[in-house]
């Protein structure tokens, strides 16, 4: 009986062993980091928005600039109008709404960066984007994922667009119709002495405006 109670043990003890041993080859888990601008943001529908996706090494030797490909995937795919990619960095959007996977097919080098892109959704709701940073299309293996991020957020109703001011162009001003009051003879004196610099009386010229009323004035 102490036989078979020390060979149980002993095999309890060679089983336990075997387990840490298995343990400690396992690979830790990746310090680097894949995460979006997009957490917890809200923007409506109908219009592009524009968001990061940014790539961390985190001190990760052997993440960093290790050749990867990346890829975007929403929780509802029917809801997205448009999915478009800076390829450059310098506002070449290029359309990945049917693309499985972003960046050049051979892979890119990992490293610290911020990638550029821009969605347009059809309807409003609550969302969610998964990252991916994987091996390369071109590694016949199969794909293995290294990283992954997910991030919610939120689409609104698109905003409606504020009604056109409305531009009244004013009536152009009448000429002022005269209206000459004097009497033959005041006129006849006026026109007769038009250089002698003598003040002459004649009577209220009136003049009537289309718009203003009627205006009274003197004359000299």
């Amino acid at each position: 009986m102490k036989k078979i109670l020390c060979m149980v043990i002993a095999f309890i003890m060679v089983l336990s062993m075997s387990v840490v041993a298995f343990a400690d080859t396992q690979s830790t888990p990746s310090v680097a980091r894949v995460f979006t601008s997009l957490y917890s943001e809200e923007f409506p529908a109908g219009v592009p928005y524009e968001f990061t996706v940014t790539t961390r090494v985190n001190g990760d030797s052997k993440m960093e600039n290790k050749m990867v490909c990346g890829s975007l995937s929403f929780s509802d795919p029917s809801a997205v109008e448009k999915l478009e990619y800076d390829k450059t960095g310098n506002g070449d959007w290029y359309d990945i709404t049917d693309k499985e996977t972003f960046g050049p097919f051979e892979g890119f080098p990992f490293k610290d960066e911020d990638i550029k892109f821009r969605v347009t959704f059809k309807t409003p709701g609550n969302y969610m984007i998964t990252v991916l940073i994987r091996t390369p299309l071109t590694v016949s293996a199969g794909s293995e994922v290294f990283i992954r991020g997910v991030s919610d957020f939120t689409v609104t109703e698109k905003t409606a667009e504020p009604a056109p001011e409305s531009t009244v162009n004013p009536a152009p001003a009448e000429d002022p119709v005269i209206i000459d009051l004097r009497g033959e003879a005041e006129a006849a004196a006026e026109e007769a002495n038009p250089n002698t610099g003598a003040l002459v009386l004649v009577p209220a010229v009136v003049t009537l405006a289309a718009v203003t009323g009627i205006m009274v004035s003197k004359k000299k």
